[in-house]
């Protein structure tokens, strides 16, 4: 059961979205602000998973900062910026969460809900590991962390079938739709994924990443370099068996060459 939180003066705004999630079902509301400045409560992130808040324009600044303090916070929960309609609702990446704008879609909701009830599960699995690892026979402890990793996997597969995938910096995760990836690169040993929105931490290696997202339209084309084909806009003919890949929207430029050479070539090939 996924417990939620609303911020919202709007009673109207508020009833659209737990009609919704009454049809739904698998949540229940725990409390209810009225405005942003009365959600001020610390206690409020120990019993919620998932927190509701106005965005309209004219409050945006508080509700982003209001926002991004929760997401901040170990275990914080995920956020939801409820706009009053697509033409009023702010631009811009939501701090610690995505925004929606009315109407608020079952299918959209749904998605999100199993992506929440997710995290709540792992935050809940991780906590019973931790108290495991406290004491218990070492047998117990083994079988715990066997099933704790399998759990885990399984959680994994379940968010990226339904189109998401998480980033994990520090205390915080952040949800991304798959779609809005364009490429996952290493930096200093570390992983990273690149978005329209701005470059987030991986949790993963690259190899792992490049298992879990086989047959979802990434490709690994060098080294240090996994690329979302859909994000492709052309790819430049270089010299000594070398490609240039040319992302949307932005001026980069990813190499392919060595052992991934003939593979992506046989992918983009169109010579039958």
């Amino acid at each position: 059961m996924v417990r939620c939180i609303f911020v919202d003066g709007d009673a109207g705004r508020v009833d659209a979205v737990k009609k919704v999630l009454g049809e739904l079902g698998g949540a229940t509301c725990v409390r209810e602000y009225g405005s942003i400045e009365a959600a001020s409560d610390p206690i409020m992130t120990d019993e919620a998973d998932l927190v509701f808040i106005a965005d309209d324009p004219a409050r945006e600044g508080a509700a982003s900062a209001l926002g991004e303090a929760l997401s901040l916070r170990r275990n914080g929960p995920f956020i939801i910026y409820l706009g009053a309609d697509a033409k009023g609702a702010p631009k811009g990446p939501a701090s610690g969460g995505i925004r929606l704008a009315r109407p608020y879609g079952r299918q959209r909701l749904g998605d999100i809900m199993a992506v929440v009830e997710t995290i709540a599960r792992r935050r809940a699995a991780a906590a019973e590991r931790g108290r495991l690892a406290g004491g218990g026979a070492p047998a117990q402890r083994a079988g715990a962390e066997a099933g704790g990793a399998g759990h885990r996997e399984a959680e994994r597969v379940s968010l990226l079938r339904r189109g998401y995938i998480a980033s994990h910096d520090k205390s915080k995760y952040v949800l991304h739709r798959l779609s809005d990836v364009a490429y996952f690169t290493v930096e200093e040993r570390s992983v990273f994924m690149r978005t329209a929105a701005g470059s987030y931490r991986m949790p993963q290696t690259m190899g792992s990443l490049e298992r879990m997202l086989g047959g979802s339209g990434f490709i690994r084309c060098h080294k240090s370099f996994l690329v979302n084909l859909s994000h492709i806009e052309s790819v430049d003919v270089w010299f000594n068996q070398t490609f240039l890949i040319n992302i949307k929207g932005t001026k980069e430029r990813i190499p392919v060459g060595g052992t991934y050479y003939k593979s992506f070539k046989d992918i983009i090939s169109t010579d039958g």
